[in-house]
C-alpha cells in the first residue's frame, strides 16, 4: 500500500467512527424518547413501574431481599417503611442515582445491555424498510425474516434485561448501603 493511500484509509475508518457515534447518539435519543412516550401512554412499563412491581412481588423477590432492601432504604433517608412502601416510586431516582455513582454493581452492566437491546429494536424495523425500498441481491423475503428474527431475540432481551436491570439495582443498592466504601 502507498502511504497516500494509507492515508486516505485512516481518514476514512475516522470518518466512519465518527457517523457511527452520532448514528448511536441520535438512535439512544429517539429510542430514549419513543420508550418514554410509550410509558406514558401507558403501553410498556417504565423502570419505575418494574421497580415497583419486582419489590412487591414475592416470586420475584423473596421476603429477606425485601426486607434488606427496606431497612437500608429506611436507615439511609430515616423514614419509616410503611412511607417507603406508600412513596416507592418517589425513591427510585434516589436509589438509581446511589447505585450508578458506585463503582460497583452488576447492574449498570444490565442497563447497557438492556439500551443496546432497545437500540436495535429501532435499527432492524428501519432496516427492513431499507431493504424493501432498495432491494439488493439478496431475497428481499430473506433479510425481511432474517429482521424479524432479530427484532423478536432483542425484544426478548430488552423485556429481559429491564427486569434484571431492576432486580439487581435493588440488590446493589442493599450491598453498596452495607458497604459504605
Amino acid at each position: 500500500m502507498k502511504p497516500d493511500a494509507f492515508c486516505g484509509f485512516n481518514e476514512a475508518v475516522i470518518i466512519l467512527l465518527f457517523i457511527s457515534f452520532f448514528f448511536g447518539i441520535i438512535i439512544y435519543i429517539v429510542t430514549r424518547v419513543g420508550e418514554s412516550v410509550l410509558v406514558r401512554k401507558g403501553l410498556v412499563d417504565g423502570h419505575k413501574e418494574v421497580f415497583e412491581s419486582v419489590v412487591n412481588d414475592p416470586d420475584r423477590l423473596n421476603e429477606v431481599a425485601t426486607d434488606v432492601f427496606y431497612e437500608r432504604v429506611k436507615d439511609r433517608y430515616e423514614v419509616e417503611r410503611e412511607f417507603v412502601e406508600d412513596n416507592l416510586l418517589d425513591f427510585y431516582r434516589m436509589i438509581a442515582s446511589t447505585v450508578l455513582r458506585s463503582r460497583l454493581g452488576l447492574s449498570r452492566t444490565l442497563m447497557g445491555m438492556y439500551i443496546f437491546c432497545r437500540g436495535l429494536l429501532l435499527v432492524f424495523p428501519t432496516l427492513s424498510v431499507i431493504y424493501i425500498l432498495f432491494p439488493t441481491q439478496y431475497p428481499v423475503l430473506h433479510l425481511l425474516s432474517l429482521c424479524t428474527l432479530l427484532f423478536g431475540v432483542f425484544f426478548i432481551g430488552y423485556t429481559t434485561f429491564k427486569r434484571y436491570y431492576v432486580l439487581y439495582l435493588i440488590t446493589d443498592y442493599a450491598s453498596i448501603q452495607s458497604d459504605p466504601s
